[in-house]
């Protein structure tokens, strides 16, 4: 583990945060209020809610309160429109495009990595298979990078998505998508891993800030 290296993960929902929570012995941070907030000395999860707006607002509001960090990852499950891509596949977005406003979003991926590479589109709403033939579609991804790109570089700002279902517009049930999530929290780790750079100026994690923001009461 790299010390003073600090991971931002996003997730819409509970049940996709649950496993990284777990995995990653995260704490829930109880000062917080308007968001669940869990973290330990290196990574911060925020869930946003869905949607790419509360997802940019959230982000915002993380960095806003408790400082930019060194990675911010936006995390969750995504459907997908080919059928031959199965269920579980993890994709690294490397680029992000948001249909409704035409904006396309890059991620400099410059390392190696265990993930499926791929466009990933970003809807306003869900959509369904018989419209489209993408790879993968979401309905964040937009908004985070949005918020992150205003802190950060592109080279730390990813987005990874779990293929859930393929778009047959069924109801995933919560267990299945906590499942899929937690089977790729080693190939998570290791880009963090990679990304963490070992010299670097000591700064505060959430935690820190947190304890210091107390003291100062």
């Amino acid at each position: 583990m790299y010390n003073f290296y600090m991971t931002l993960i996003t997730c819409a929902l509970k049940f996709e945060a649950k496993p990284l929570i777990q995995g990653f012995k995260l704490t829930h941070l109880a000062e917080i209020t308007e968001y669940k907030v869990y973290g330990n000395e290196h990574i911060s999860l925020i869930i946003t809610g869905v949607g790419k707006l509360k997802c940019s607002v959230a982000t915002g509001f993380f960095i806003g309160k408790f400082g930019v960090p060194d990675l911010a990852l936006n995390v969750g499950v995504c459907g997908s429109a080919i059928l031959e891509l199965p269920v579980g596949t993890a994709i690294l977005a490397h680029k992000i495009y948001d249909v409704s406003s035409d904006r396309s979003f890059f991620s400099t991926i410059s390392f190696s990595h265990q993930f499926k590479e791929a466009t990933l589109y970003t809807y306003d709403k869900p959509v369904h298979f018989e419209h489209l033939d993408f790879v993968a579609v979401d309905m964040e991804a937009s908004g985070f990078f949005v918020g992150a790109s205003k802190f950060l570089p592109q080279e730390k700002i990813f987005a990874i998505k779990v293929v859930s279902d393929h778009l047959e517009n069924k109801k995933l049930e919560p267990s299945f998508i906590e499942e899929i999530v937690f089977q790729k929290i080693g190939y998570i780790q290791d880009l963090i891993n990679t990304l963490a750079t070992k010299k670097r100026s000591p700064t505060l994690s959430t935690l820190d800030r947190l304890s210091l923001k107390g003291e100062r009461n």
